[in-house]
């Protein structure tokens, strides 16, 4: 993949995006002006891929709704989406998983344009040129083990952070929650379980990703699938002792 810190989401905001505003009469819609918001990013969702969402607002004086719009990436090559219906596509954008890891190189700046119809068949001007920059490099992927698998109360539970850092960054902090209100900060904590039950355990990793770079890059719950696991404790065997009978 040639593809920023996100939080435990894994979504951050930048750049510019569209509004649309359509005007019949006249039967062209007007293209869209800048749009303050942004692009938002998924970071931590799928190994070793940032995926951009591209957005924009509609309006119509008139109450025409939207009906269909079209998106241009200029990226490595071109993305054309050519007409999309309104829905799926009404307001924004994701492009495929296979055109990002093709066509969007890590730490390069794109743009994009969009142009929208309404129900009317009046389509607008495209809009005005809105860019984007890819992160440096990947974000951490989130993974976790612990041993033993099925602990009971009282054992010393042993978990191990098998994360994986990209770009030639480093592991620089890690946050542990074990699901039963105690925590830790470091890489591979042990942890005791009191009360039988099922835990969610879930873990956020940030990388040494220099702050000039947009870092750290974060990942964890609920965005990285890996980053939340259950652990089932269960109640000791009860110890027998024979003795001799009377």
């Amino acid at each position: 993949m040639y593809a920023k810190c996100a939080d435990s989401a894994g979504n951050t905001v930048s750049g510019t995006a569209v509004t649309v505003t359509v005007n019949s009469p006249p039967d062209q819609p007007q293209p869209p002006p800048e749009y303050p918001e942004g692009e938002s990013w998924s970071h931590c969702s799928i190994q070793e891929l940032s995926i951009p969402t591209l957005h924009w607002t509609y309006s119509d004086p008139n109450g025409n709704p939207q009906a269909a719009s079209q998106i241009k990436i200029y990226g490595e090559t071109t993305l054309d989406t050519g007409e999309i219906s309104c829905p799926p596509t009404c307001t924004s954008y994701t492009p495929s998983n296979d055109y990002i890891e093709y066509n969007l190189i890590w730490g390069e700046t794109y743009s994009w344009q969009v142009r929208v119809k309404d129900n009317q068949d009046s389509w607008s001007d495209w809009s005005v040129s809105n860019s984007f920059t890819m992160p440096v490099h990947a974000y951490p992927w989130i993974d976790f083990s612990w041993a033993p698998l099925s602990p009971n109360v009282g054992e010393i539970v042993q978990f191990t952070d098998q994360s994986i850092a990209y770009g030639g960054a480093s592991k620089s902090s890690w946050s542990w929650n074990f699901g039963d209100g105690n925590t830790a900060s470091i890489q591979d904590p042990s942890h005791t379980y009191s009360t039988a039950g099922t835990y969610s355990v879930s873990l956020n990793v940030c990388d040494n990703t220099p702050t000039v770079n947009g870092g750290p890059y974060c990942c964890g719950a609920p965005a990285a699938p890996n980053s939340q696991k259950n652990i089932t404790v269960s109640l000791p065997l009860p110890e027998w002792e024979e003795i001799a009978p009377f």
